[in-house]
């Protein structure tokens, strides 16, 4: 079961709102096409939600996660992805290894094996960015040197 709410903005952006209680749906949701796995490590009922803000070559969104779950795969090809815990001392966010929380942010180049734990009511900010955007800022060199990493 899930509710969907979608709405298209002036320039190009769109927001999308998805309230999900099937931990496989929940996944499928996120964008960029994250190819992970996921366990919910406590048999309760799962219940959660994403707001996504798209624009071209961008998502910045919003997770909150409805149970305790391991997470194992891939980072989404063609985009570098960077995100931080809004609240890690209610749900602290374990990312390939590290904690993640407000200071110490989860990172992954596109492609990149990635595993991560988080708690029930964990709420995490991630952000998608395509590198021909970043290359467009930073240059060619500087964004082979992040992507490549």
């Amino acid at each position: 079961m899930m509710e969907q709410h979608q709405r298209a903005n002036p320039g190009g952006s769109t927001v999308l709102s998805v309230e999900s209680f099937d931990l496989s749906h929940y996944l499928d949701q996120q964008p960029g096409g994250w190819e992970v796995q996921a366990n919910q490590l406590k048999r309760t009922a799962f219940s959660s939600r994403i707001r996504i803000l798209r624009l071209p070559g961008l998502f910045v969104y919003q997770n909150v996660w409805g149970g305790t779950c391991v997470v194992q795969g891939q980072s989404p090809e063609g985009w570098l992805m960077l995100g931080g815990i809004v609240n890690p001392d209610k749900a602290p966010v374990s990312w390939c290894g590290a904690s993640a929380d407000r200071r110490h942010f989860a990172c992954a180049a596109a492609g990149q094996e990635v595993d991560f734990w988080v708690k029930n009511d964990c709420s995490s900010i991630v952000v998608l960015l395509a590198p021909s955007l970043l290359n467009q800022t930073v240059g060619e060199a500087a964004c082979d040197a992040i992507t490549q990493s």
